[in-house]
């Protein structure tokens, strides 16, 4: 017999005060350890879960000086004479200006059009605004667009406060802000907007703003399976209409970057963004580069074996039969929408072999959903309570403890959090599925 298949038996949350306090404790519980550890003599490169000094604002000054520029520009503002050291060393002495040993190109073409086209305008708007004032601009801008998608996904100024702050106090947020790294928010807003279109069923705009994110970071293409939501019948002709609808908003965006990115800097053609990609590729990934402050699964089991060559392919194949298996769960209704939701985020993270941590805001994604249906629900299921405690554990620092290497323990962590919880998201699957042949015999 069918028995407890619809019964919600656990207690109703607030979804974003219970976010933003956990997020605030975290980040606190962290930050007063690092504190504490630099008060008592430990180097700041071990304890702090943020960049050190010497790199501050690295990937937003480092990759635009890495392009031609006046060596001229002067960043001086008023209290801020040491930033301003830091700044013309960037300038100066810029690891981003390499050169591919093999081709002679410079190797930082791995950027994908639109954020090599918005930093090459950024770059011609420094001959015109101090370089700091821009930077400052930006950041303005980026949270001009976080208040703008908020006051869009929720009603209740409570809720959008509770919403902000969290954002705000989140270790992803707070390490871009000190690392530079816009586009990794940029992606991040482009998917809450995405997220806040389906669940409005206005699904142009849904994937118009997919295709902003996979612009930035093309690994967003993952959460395409999530129009799932919106599509009730016929999935095979409608996935066909929004997949190609999908690549020409892609391509109306990708083309365009494309140009005048090639027109500001001459050496960034296609062609040269491709062997780029392979090259950073080798750095990155094969040569394990991109394992510190990452969350991906890739990173979890190159700590441990790092002799293997097969592990980035095993990851990708398992993962894509995963997300397959997950939206046959998800059509037979043996997961729920938040549980669909959250398994396709956590793949994002799982499946990328280089997952920086200031992308980790997407885990964001499912706390918006819950809170946008929670009016909806008079209580949450267990298993959805461990997904909504697992993204706030992933959204706060827990960089506390290092490897000899300089990997922080955080590297493993994360993915072991997303495992254990998908796996037990599985096994409650499998639990209705038992439930439901039961019942149909």
């Amino acid at each position: 017999m069918l028995m407890n298949f619809n019964k919600k038996k656990s207690l109703k949350a607030d979804v974003f005060l219970i976010t933003f306090i956990g997020i605030f404790l975290l980040t606190a519980f962290n930050s007063i350890f690092n504190s504490l550890s630099v008060a008592l003599g430990s180097s700041i490169d071990y304890t702090t879960f943020l960049m050190p000094p010497s790199d501050l604002f690295g990937d937003y000054f480092k990759a635009i000086f890495s392009f031609d520029i006046n060596s001229s520009l002067r960043f001086s503002l008023k209290g801020l004479d040491k930033l301003d050291i830091i700044l013309n060393e960037y300038l100066q002495n810029n690891n981003y200006k390499t050169l591919n040993p093999v081709t002679g190109n410079p190797s930082n073409l791995n950027g994908m059009p639109l954020s090599t086209a918005y930093y090459v305008m950024n770059l011609r708007l420094m001959a015109l605004i101090n370089p700091l004032v821009l930077y400052i601009a930006n950041l303005f801008f980026l949270l001009t667009l976080l208040y703008l998608v908020i006051n869009w996904l929720l009603v209740s100024a409570r809720d959008k406060s509770l919403f902000f702050l969290a954002v705000i106090f989140s270790y992803p947020f707070l390490f871009f802000l000190v690392r530079g790294h816009l586009f990794s928010w940029l992606t991040t807003l482009s998917l809450f907007a995405f997220l806040v279109s389906l669940e409005k069923k206005r699904l142009n705009l849904a994937l118009l703003f997919l295709a902003i994110a996979c612009n930035f970071r093309p690994n967003a293409i993952i959460f395409l399976p999530l129009f799932l939501l919106v599509i009730q019948n016929r999935f095979i002709s409608n996935g066909v209409k929004i997949i190609f609808k999908l690549m020409l908003f892609f391509l109306a965006i990708f083309i365009p970057c494309l140009l005048i990115a090639n027109y500001y800097y001459a050496p960034y053609t296609l062609l040269n963004f491709v062997e780029a990609v392979a090259n950073y590729h080798s750095i990155y990934v094969l040569g394990k580069a991109g394992l510190a402050y990452g969350s991906s699964l890739y990173g979890l089991i190159m700590s441990f074996d790092p002799s293997s060559k097969r592990v980035e392919k095993l990851i990708l194949i398992a993962s894509f039969i995963l997300i397959c298996i997950t939206m046959q769960l998800f059509i037979k209704k043996y997961i729920n929408r938040l549980s669909f939701v959250f398994i396709i985020t956590s793949f994002c993270c799982l499946a990328t072999s280089v997952f920086a941590d200031y992308y980790l805001g997407i885990f964001f994604l499912p706390l918006i959903f819950l809170g946008m249906n929670s009016s909806q629900e008079k209580s949450i299921p267990p298993v959805n309570i461990v997904q909504v405690f697992s993204c706030i554990l992933l959204l706060g620092p827990k960089n506390y403890f290092y490897f000899d290497s300089g990997l922080s323990y955080q590297v493993l962590l994360n993915p072991l959090i997303l495992c254990c919880a998908v796996t037990y998201t599985y096994i409650d699957a499998l639990k209705h599925f038992k439930n439901f042949r039961s019942f149909s015999q």
